[in-house]
């Protein structure tokens, strides 16, 4: 299971941003089932969120910001958890090393974000970027202690082995043991929604 590690804190990410997303800004698309199973191209596991359907204007210009945030955030949590640049996971291409090394597993969310940033509503979509992989990812590192309780959460004891190699975690169980986090990091997430929103309108 330890190899599931990296790709469960990844997911987690993604977890942790619609969960603040809902509570926060009224945001529909919470997680329904995080699943993880071994990859293709390595000894590890990729991972997928699903997400309930979004409100009816969840993908209006508004909510753009909250769309590429709840993207970051896998490899936010990935790469504090990791201990390494936000660029060795938001990564637009991936080499054969790469692949064996388990870096660029971001690169579906980099593909997300792309698509948000080429928006015609999307003003300073390079200042979106710059923002989210320096200021901020600098700014968490900083704070990285404050991630020190749930990065001890452990695969194996939130999974349930759906078949012989791949696993479903408990989303309700997860739920309750990251609510102390939530409400300690509810302020930096808001934070990082509301500074794309105010680069959108300069």
């Amino acid at each position: 299971m330890n190899n599931a590690q990296v790709t469960f804190i990844h997911e987690l990410g993604h977890h942790v941003a619609n969960e603040l997303s809902y509570h926060l800004f009224d945001y529909n698309g919470k997680t329904l089932s995080i699943s993880l199973y071994p990859s293709k191209h390595g000894n590890f596991f990729d991972g997928k969120t699903v997400c309930s359907n979004p409100i009816k204007d969840a993908h209006s210009k508004e909510n753009y910001p909250i769309e590429y945030v709840r993207m970051y955030y896998g490899c936010l949590f990935e790469c504090l958890y990791r201990e390494i640049k936000i660029e060795k996971c938001l990564c637009s291409m991936a080499t054969q090393s790469d692949l064996k090394a388990n870096l660029c597993t971001g690169r579906h969310d980099y593909y997300q974000m792309y698509d948000i940033s080429i928006k015609p509503e999307v003003k300073n979509r390079f200042s979106w970027w710059r923002y989210l992989t320096v200021e901020y990812f600098n700014l968490m590192k900083t704070k990285k202690d404050e991630f020190g309780d749930i990065f001890q959460l452990r695969v194996q004891d939130l999974a349930a082995k759906t078949d012989i190699e791949s696993w479903e975690i408990d989303v309700c169980e997860l739920n309750i043991r990251i609510e102390s986090f939530l409400s300690k990091h509810k302020n930096d997430y808001t934070l990082a929604v509301k500074k794309l929103t105010q680069l959108n309108k300069h």
